[in-house]
């Protein structure tokens, strides 16, 4: 099916502007929040603590736009949850924040590389 009927079926459904929508809601997962999470509280009208990024669009452009340029990148640690940089994230006897040391170090070098390359030297 794989091989045989998908390269056939998804081009030939993909015309119909209904399964875009559909296979770009789900394979983007937009849908998704994160609203249930301890950690995201307040609101700003629609937009909740824990939503994903809207799109909006003003002045001919849209708030994702900088995203397409390749000036930008993303660190992630794997095995460190939030407030991986602070000794004392696990005193706080919650699940989600904890100290992790290796992802501290590694974040630590990342931002001084960056504050280099944005500002020269950093000492």
């Amino acid at each position: 099916m794989r091989t045989r009927i998908a390269p056939v079926a998804i081009p030939t459904l993909a015309k119909f502007e209904a399964v875009r929508d559909f296979l770009f809601r789900t394979v983007s997962q937009i849908m998704i929040n994160y609203r249930h999470c301890s950690f995201n509280a307040g609101e700003a009208g629609d937009i909740h603590g824990g939503d994903r990024l809207p799109w909006v669009v003003a002045e001919g452009t849209d708030n994702y736009e900088p995203l397409a340029h390749i000036v930008w990148q993303v660190h992630v640690y794997g095995g460190a949850v939030h407030a991986f940089t602070n000794p004392d994230a696990g005193s706080a006897g919650v699940a989600a924040l904890a100290y992790h040391p290796t992802a501290d170090k590694r974040s630590w070098n990342a931002m001084h590389g960056l504050f280099e390359e944005v500002f020269g030297a950093t000492g």
